[in-house]
């Protein structure tokens, strides 16, 4: 004989399952989906080179790309969680986050660096913030050297030395061409669908009347 199962308990069960499959769609709906864009160069080719100056490191970026739907600057806020950069040399590289404070000055806002031992494209993994506005840079190793694009509308300038984290400089005019970009972009990826917390609803409290005002209200006496 079967064993026996209580009705209160198979109920219990059915519930407890229901409650776990809506506490599952609960977490699916809540994360929200992501999206990426790609900042700096579109990296399509390859070029001349620009080297490093000799004596110190330096900071350089891309201030204008020509190519339609090509950004200088990061269109939304998120964070940078991959780079690319064609080299022609070796050393410690790295991408930069490079914040507007007006007047031309840029502030050191994040460093994700890599040890590179070879020249070539490289795609390096990072988790870096980035706010909207920002611009994208690149440190490069005394004397060593990035690929650049011919492409007309470009242009881009570098700081020497390499702009130090939380520290503001201005670009230098020495390191800057026109109809040039240099071969190296971010990945940054973003909240696809805003999130905005929801309102809370004001509850109305309800003022009880005395018995008192009940009892008068009641007891009007009629107008003949």
């Amino acid at each position: 004989m079967p064993p026996l199962v209580s009705a209160g308990r198979t109920h219990r069960r059915i519930i407890a399952s229901l409650i776990g499959v809506a506490a599952a769609s609960c977490l699916w709906a809540a994360a929200a989906p992501a999206a990426t864009v790609t900042v700096g160069s579109p990296i399509a080719g390859l070029g001349n080179a620009f080297l490093g100056n000799n004596g110190s490191t330096v900071t350089v970026a891309n201030f204008a790309l020509g190519e339609a739907g090509a950004h200088a600057t990061s269109p939304v806020a998120g964070t940078i969680v991959s780079w690319r950069v064609v080299t022609l040399g070796t050393g410690e590289y790295a991408i930069r986050v490079l914040r507007p404070v007006g007047g031309g000055n840029y502030t050191g806002a994040g460093r994700s660096a890599q040890t590179i031992s070879s020249g070539g494209d490289h795609t390096f993994s990072a988790s870096l913030p980035i706010q909207q506005g920002d611009l994208i840079g690149l440190d490069l190793p005394d004397n060593q050297g990035v690929n650049g694009l011919l492409v007309s509308g470009s242009s881009w300038s570098g700081f020497i030395p390499a702009v130090p984290e939380g520290a503001t400089a201005t670009p230098n005019p020495v390191l800057a061409e026109t109809n040039w970009e240099l071969a190296f972009n971010a990945v940054v990826q973003y909240p696809d669908t805003p999130t905005t917390p929801a309102k809370k609803k004001k509850c109305k409290k309800k003022h009880k009347r005395s018995a008192a005002s009940a009892k008068k209200k009641k007891c009007k006496k009629k107008r003949r």
